[in-house]
């Protein structure tokens, strides 16, 4: 998830009613009509927003989880647990390659 003002990476969801979202860069705040865009999860249908959400906080587990030393089975118990809802095992199983490529260049 970008901000489409700035570009930034940095962007957070607000709370409320409908799905917001706030960059923490230049402060710009939106939202997208929840009626359109739902992909399908394991727990049903989402907001692809959703799911970028649930994919970027799983890479950020994905590598702190590595960088404690943790088994790549273990890795994906542990994100399957927390994730299994909203991402599939395949998807989860692509989080952490991503996280184990990163790390080689951290």
């Amino acid at each position: 998830m970008t901000c489409p003002k700035c570009g930034s990476s940095d962007v957070i969801i607000l709370s409320s009613e409908v799905l917001t979202f706030k960059c923490r860069k230049c402060g710009h705040t939106w939202s997208y009509d929840t009626r359109t865009g739902l992909v399908n999860a394991p727990c049903g249908q989402i907001h692809w927003t959703e799911q970028m959400y649930y994919k970027e906080q799983a890479l950020e587990d994905a590598k702190d989880l590595l960088r404690k030393g943790e088994s790549q089975d273990k890795v994906l118990e542990e994100l399957k647990q927390k994730y299994g809802q909203y991402l599939d095992e395949t998807e989860l199983r692509k989080i952490i390659k991503k996280a184990q490529i990163l790390m080689k260049y951290m």
